[in-house]
């Protein structure tokens, strides 16, 4: 169990460090969740599959959710293949959105989101909750991507 508390505090800790530079004078327009829906669904259906690779089927499974080739994506790829390695077993308990904002200048979404996952490794059963913001950009083909997800502290 220290072993999985670990390695999600590593990866919590990455996800911080991969993170864009923050700009505070950055304006956000607030979108109604209803009114975001495809990008919501997108973060909704994400979050599933994530478990799916973690359980089943690795990292490709969700390699088209993703930015590629940026130092979020490399990072995921590291931890997803660690907790592959190690049998671990995750269960999506709940996820809610909480807000969907969107950035005009970056002409990027800000999803918080609230989860709670069940981690199951060598018979133990954490149950990890976390608030983290997902940020979605479109790419050139219209195709909804995840840049990075900062954990919310």
């Amino acid at each position: 169990m220290l072993r999985i508390k670990i390695i999600v505090a590593l990866f919590i800790i990455l996800v911080i460090l991969t993170a864009c530079s923050s700009n505070e004078n950055v304006e956000l327009t607030q979108v109604s969740i209803e009114e975001a829906g495809d990008v919501v669904d997108f973060v909704m259906n994400y979050k599933q599959e994530e478990v799916i690779a973690v359980n089943e089927l690795g990292f490709n499974t969700i390699e088209s959710y993703l930015v590629t080739n940026n130092s979020f994506y490399h990072s995921l790829r590291r931890h997803m293949s660690d907790l592959q390695s190690m049998g671990t077993q995750m269960e999506l308990v709940d996820i809610t959105i909480e807000d969907v904002f969107y950035d005009e200048e970056l002409t990027e979404y800000h999803i918080y989101v609230n989860e709670i996952v069940e981690v199951e490794d060598f018979q133990q059963q954490p149950t990890i909750k976390d608030d983290h913001v997902n940020y979605i950009v479109t790419n050139k083909d219209d195709r909804l991507r995840i840049v990075t997800i900062r954990s919310r502290m």
